[in-house]
């Protein structure tokens, strides 16, 4: 139970939505544009849904209260990511970003970002409120800090601050397809040297892949938005579960490092 939860502490660090599909199927599918926004979400006029809104503020307020700091006013509350577009699908989550002045709570914004960073991470881990089908996942974002997406709802002004526009996106597939498959095979090798317990380079070699990854993904968002190839790699990654495959080898290499066994023991002796 708890190596599923620090795997999802993990999966957060890079703000996606869980893996859902078996290993070898890969649904692109899932990243066509709609031709309207998700219908039980908004109205005939793209406005939110009052009782969408009303659940979300309150869920906002709530998370605020119940972390008994200082009280600092709630800049904006946002919806953003996919149902806040038309790239939306069944595996989108609901992206409810709470936009706070972190300068208001500590002059050290960084300590700040650590602070909200770890209670939403608990949150989310804790809480699974459901929507239409789409999960809930809360986000503390300094009102300083940039947010790279094509739209952004208002829920606390009851307002598009970035409005979506349908576009035919064209994207280059097969090298989305070359991409994934070359961090596939990657993490295929870091399991074979775990499968040989090579615990150390297992570890070292999962916590690499994992950095790289990362950047990879924010480099292809801050350069080409939510259609880049990169981050359509990472999605395929996460769909076929290769991300919980690279975290579950992270975290099991960790704990046989620091575990101590009868094999370990033998090996100990013989080394004496």
């Amino acid at each position: 139970m708890f190596l599923e939860e620090w795997k999802k502490y993990l999966l957060e660090e890079f703000e996606e939505e869980p893996s859902v599909l078996g290993r070898s199927e890969v649904d692109i599918e899932g990243f066509k544009i709609q031709d309207n926004l998700n219908s039980n979400f908004w109205d005939e006029n793209e406005n939110l849904k009052t009782k969408i809104k009303e659940r979300l503020l309150r869920i906002a307020e709530n998370f605020l209260k119940n972390l008994n700091l200082p009280f600092v006013d709630m800049e904006d509350v946002t919806i953003t990511g996919s149902l806040a577009n038309y790239n939306w699908s069944k595996y989108s989550d609901i992206d409810l970003h709470i936009i706070l002045d972190f300068s208001q709570i500590d002059e050290n914004k960084a300590l700040v970002k650590q602070l909200f960073d770890a209670k939403r991470s608990l949150w989310n881990r804790t809480h699974k409120i459901m929507m239409h089908e789409h999960e809930v996942e809360i986000y503390v974002q300094d009102t300083h800090e940039s947010h790279a997406s094509t739209g952004v709802y208002s829920v606390l002004n009851s307002k598009w601050n970035i409005k979506p526009s349908r576009t035919n996106f064209q994207v280059d597939w097969e090298c989305v397809k070359i991409k994934t498959s070359c961090f596939m095979n990657l993490i295929d090798d870091v399991a074979s040297v775990y499968n040989i317990k090579n615990y150390k380079k297992a570890f070292k070699e999962s916590k690499r892949l994992k950095e790289k990854i990362k950047k990879f993904r924010s480099g292809g968002l801050r350069d080409g938005g939510a259609y880049s190839v990169e981050n359509l790699a990472f999605k395929l990654l996460r769909r076929n579960e290769y991300m919980g495959k690279l975290l579950d080898l992270h975290v099991k290499s960790y704990d046989k490092l620091f575990s101590l066994d009868k094999e370990f023991k033998k090996k100990t002796l013989r080394t004496l």
